[in-house]
């Protein structure tokens, strides 16, 4: 499995401690964040399952230091929204090296906040936050960031032969594409 943004790796390491015979074995494990800091808190917690684990410091937008058609899984958890770039389209980049890395049969999954372009619903108070992380902070970068623009990217990066879901909760997206 290879997980892009861990962040501190809390659901990551559920998943494991959830593990059971009707669930695939997830005896290897690759982090990638750009963020050091943030490779070594989401190591140090995924170390404590004892499975095979490699770290990457890269950027999710560059070509990543693993081999293709490598891993089984592929995660990408809220990670697209901080990610520069107008729309997903700009953000082909992650979507490619993710279908680069995982076998074929294998699965990608992940989510991220929508932008004010996408008419998902969202409450008053998280529009706020949404717009100011996208203007003063400078942390969010999903103005244009839409369900239809990511359908449309993860359609030309995946091929035809993919079975692509997508859905919107609230005002995230949520994907699951095997390959």
């Amino acid at each position: 499995h290879v997980e892009i943004g861990p962040g501190n790796a809390w659901f990551l390491s559920r998943a494991l401690t959830a593990r059971s015979a009707d669930r695939p074995a997830m005896d290897r494990i690759t982090l990638v964040d750009y963020n050091p800091a943030a490779l070594d808190v989401s190591a140090r917690r995924i170390r404590r399952h004892g499975v095979a684990l490699s770290t990457h410091t890269a950027d999710a937008l560059a070509r990543w230091p693993i081999p293709s058609d490598s891993a089984d899984s592929l995660g990408c958890c809220m990670v697209t929204h901080t990610l520069h770039g107008r729309g997903f389209a700009d953000k082909r980049a992650l979507f490619a090296e993710s279908v680069r890395v995982v076998r074929p049969g294998g699965t990608l999954f992940g989510c991220g906040i929508l932008g004010e372009a996408d008419p998902a619903p969202i409450s008053p108070a998280g529009a706020r936050m949404r717009r100011l992380y996208n203007t003063r902070r400078n942390v969010f970068h999903n103005a244009a960031d839409t369900e239809a623009g990511l359908i449309d990217v993860l359609a030309l990066v995946c091929g035809p032969a993919a079975r692509i879901r997508v859905r919107a909760v609230g005002a995230v997206a949520v994907w699951e594409v095997t390959l």
